[in-house]
């Protein structure tokens, strides 16, 4: 009897998420009510209410079920993929969205847009390690930067562009958004890596201040060694310099001079 009970519970609840849906993409979410959606659904109100409190708990549904649908789409998790981003699931996660483009083109506007980007946004977080791979833990380790935070960092430029890219009539296709995304993605988390090896490296040479010391003793050793080299080399120099003015005065004098060399005049 309970199973009966939980298929005729999961029946009336895809009627009435087919209805929203298309009542949505006819009108817009706006301008439907919940009265719109029990007729368009031949339900009574009453039943609305025994499984749903709220026309917003409705539409939260929707966007739930169509997330579901998408993800039992992707292909299992390669662990051996060190990436943060696997730019194969991320093209199925676009190519999804532009299939469906009047629908999320129409719930991105008006009062239901708050609510889509809500509900998109811990959405994407909740599964973006769908998107990514072992090397989120990678990055932990070398950073310090907990996965959580770059999980969030990331879903949240993931929401973004998403939404950048229907609010724009998707000027792009889904490959190239893609390629974008993770040229863009890749340049922020390589920063972060290099920022972090920075930190790393930083870190231990504060714990041990004889290497500090001991790199600041070579720095001067050989500051001192090139004043040496170079002593030489400008004492020559100066020699080099007195040379040549002595022989220009030498050559001035054995030169001689126009007035001695003039022919006696014939009296």
């Amino acid at each position: 009897m309970a199973r009966k009970d939980d298929r005729r519970i999961q029946r009336t609840r895809k009627l009435l998420r087919e209805s929203m849906l298309a009542l949505i993409l006819d009108r817009g979410y706006d301008d439907i009510s919940i009265q719109d959606v029990t007729d368009h659904a031949n339900l009574g109100r009453a039943t609305f209410y025994l499984h749903y409190r709220e026309k917003d708990e409705l539409f939260r549904d929707v966007l739930l079920s169509m997330a579901e649908e998408f993800l039992a789409t992707l292909p299992k998790q390669d662990k051996k993929n060190d990436q943060i981003i696997n730019t194969k699931k991320l093209e199925m996660l676009f190519s999804y969205v532009e299939d469906r483009f009047d629908f999320y083109r129409i719930v991105n506007m008006g009062r239901s847009a708050i609510l889509t980007s809500a509900i998109v946004a811990e959405l994407i977080k909740e599964n973006f390690k769908v998107f990514s791979t072992t090397g989120m833990e990678t990055y932990e380790s070398i950073t310090g930067i907990p996965t959580d935070f770059l999980l969030s960092f990331n879903a949240s430029t993931l929401k973004s562009t998403l939404f950048w890219w229907l609010e724009n009539d998707m000027p792009y296709t889904a490959a190239e958004m893609v390629e974008m995304y993770t040229k863009v993605s890749f340049f922020t988390n390589f920063q972060i890596l290099r920022a972090g090896k920075d930190m790393e490296l930083q870190k231990a040479e504060s714990n041990d201040p004889g290497k500090a010391s001991k790199q600041e003793a070579q720095n001067q050793d050989k500051a001192q060694s090139d004043t040496k080299e170079n002593a030489p080399k400008k004492e020559n120099k100066k020699a080099s310099k007195k040379k040549d003015a002595n022989k220009s005065e030498e050559l001035v004098q054995e030169e001689p001079s126009p007035e001695s060399e003039a022919p006696e005049s014939d009296q």
